[in-house]
């Protein structure tokens, strides 16, 4: 099975930031519905609101790829040297 083309691999940390989060969704912080609202937050409704009910792995991809790009648009602005607050990976804070 193959992804999107062009999507971005998660770095290690992203992947541990979305793994806290889906353990925690999962095990009484919301569920699904929960899931599906903290994609739509983080940038891509459009996604969450299409994925396929419990279909926890690409909900897990989904973050994943949303918080990479976060990630890279700060690279970007840091290599322009414009200094944003960095952003926040664990949507429980």
């Amino acid at each position: 099975m193959n992804g999107k083309a062009g999507a971005p691999k998660a770095t290690p940390h992203v992947n541990a930031a979305v793994e806290a989060d889906i353990c925690h969704l999962r095990s009484g912080g919301g569920g699904w519905e929960a899931g599906v609202h903290m994609l739509a937050q983080a940038g891509d409704p459009v996604t969450a609101y299409s994925l396929p009910h419990n279909d926890w792995y690409q909900l897990r991809r989904s973050l994943e790829i949303v918080k990479v790009f976060i990630v890279l648009q700060m690279h970007s602005y840091t290599l322009f040297g414009l200094h944003l607050r960095q952003p926040v990976l664990d949507s429980a804070k």
